[in-house]
């Protein structure tokens, strides 16, 4: 398998949570490791192991799990919450992992040293991925992790129905999940929202009902979607909702009829990405635990395939193309801070060999959620993506992501940019596409790479 592109996704907890030392220190050691030989990994994954065992810190499963065990008892039994027994394991108060607090850290100017090396590495970061809870964000905790080199933020939004959120416990609001949706387009990231179907208090048809609200409001409308089905985890405060006969899971039957009218509303410019989570089949007390779940939507979608504008059941994947037979296409739509437009190669049958994502912010959105660093309400391309078979950097093909499309999408959206008025585009790029960007024209600048358009009287960032 090829790995000079590689895409970063760090997942399992709340980013905001960490320290900012640790956060930088933590993507630091990311470059690093990709940046570095193998004898030089080897040996810094031996000190580290060393580290962590002079810590107390275990590096073997069995020894962890035993180290957790009296609290994972505490978690099925009901009698704490999960959140409740964390800092008991790894919180500042646990000697070990305090110890090990000391030394995660470094500063800026080494990540920044990491990230220089990465733009020409043997192993090129192209996008970097961070999970939180939307009311973490806002316009510092963006330029953090732009600063950083991220591209694509996940956020748990679950549901939009204020109810069911307080039901739920989930801390998190709608209108924590608007402003968070708003501020990440103005800053050109990639949004990745995760969404639930059955949580308690909903139904069939609040769900879809809900989803279709989600995707097509102006306020929300996610780029890329993890789709859940809510599941019963043993030790879950759910499980006492469970018991009580206050929540009962979708039959199977039920919930497939939700998820294929829930693709069918899945518009044009949105992918969604997952259908079931990474849940162990033992772990879930009621539920659907077929980890095949999307399939058996799909296979419901098949007689219906012209209907689906959805992007993943339309990528064209490694499958030969007619370079010929695609057309350029440009799907606009509005949001409550933007115009944006979808930019899409299509073959005769719809299937997707690449797109763009192009973002307009509208001047009174800069207004509203100023002030925000520059040199954002310039044009912004938030996504560039070919599909095909993964090739190396230097390498040809016939597969689509050496036909020059990401090229082409990238000149029609600075064509739409210019025409729309403005002077200036910006591309949120990761820090191993940077030449890619330079090669087409994009200077650094600041946060950013950035580019002159047509009729612009403003020069060139240096």
């Amino acid at each position: 398998h090829v790995t000079d592109k590689v895409g970063l996704i760090v997942l399992g907890g709340t980013w905001a949570d960490y320290p900012e030392a640790n956060r930088i220190w933590f993507v630091e050691r990311l470059f690093a490791a990709l940046n570095a030989g193998a004898s030089e990994r080897r040996s810094e994954c031996d000190r580290l192991r060393a580290a962590y065992r002079q810590a107390g810190i275990s590096c073997e499963e069995d020894e962890l799990a035993a180290q957790a065990a009296a609290c994972q008892e505490l978690v099925e039994q009901g009698a704490a919450s999960y959140n409740e027994l964390w800092p008991r394991l790894y919180g500042p108060a646990v000697p070990s992992w305090s110890s090990v607090a000391a030394w995660q850290r470094c500063e800026r100017g080494e990540l920044v040293r990491q990230q220089r090396a990465n733009e020409h590495a043997a192993h090129r970061v192209v996008g970097l991925v961070v999970e939180t809870r939307p009311e973490t964000l806002s316009a510092p905790a963006l330029t953090e992790l732009r600063e950083l080199g991220c591209t694509k933020v996940q956020i748990g939004v679950q549901t939009l129905d204020e109810d069911v959120c307080a039901l739920n416990r989930r801390p998190s609001t709608p209108a924590d999940a608007e402003r968070a949706f708003a501020l990440l387009r103005l800053f050109g990231f990639k949004i990745h929202a995760h969404f639930m179907a059955n949580l308690s208090g909903s139904t069939p048809e609040r769900d879809v009902e809900g989803y279709r609200r989600f995707v097509s409001d102006e306020r929300f409308q996610p780029d890329e979607l993890k789709l859940y089905p809510c599941a019963l985890i043993r030790g879950s405060a759910l499980c006492r909702s469970y018991e009580k006969g206050e929540w009962h899971p979708y039959g199977e039957e039920e919930l497939l009829d939700v998820l294929v009218q829930d693709v069918l509303a899945t518009p044009p410019h949105t992918r969604v990405s997952r259908m079931i989570r990474d849940f162990s089949a033992q772990d879930i007390v009621a539920g659907v635990k077929k980890t095949n779940l999307r399939q058996m939507v799909e296979e419901r979608l098949e007689p219906l395939r012209s209907q689906v504008g959805e992007i993943r059941f339309r990528e064209i994947g490694t499958g030969e193309l007619d370079p010929g037979s695609l057309r350029l296409e440009d799907l606009p739509y509005q949001t409550s801070v933007s115009c944006e437009h979808f930019l899409q190669w299509v073959d005769p049958s719809g299937r997707i060999a690449g797109f763009l994502r192009l973002s307009l912010p509208k001047p009174q959105a800069l207004a509203e959620y100023g002030p925000l660093p520059a040199p954002l309400g310039c044009a912004m391309i938030r996504e560039v993506h070919v599909y095909g078979k993964a090739a190396a950097l230097h390498a040809a093909s016939g597969s689509a992501q050496h036909l020059g499309l990401g090229t082409k999408l990238i000149e029609e959206a600075c064509r739409i940019a210019a025409e729309a008025g403005f002077e200036r585009i910006n591309v949120i790029s990761a820090v191993g596409t940077r030449a890619y960007y330079e090669a087409r024209g994009f200077k650094e600048n600041g946060l950013y790479q950035s580019r002159s358009l047509p009729g612009s009287s403003s020069p060139a960032p240096s």
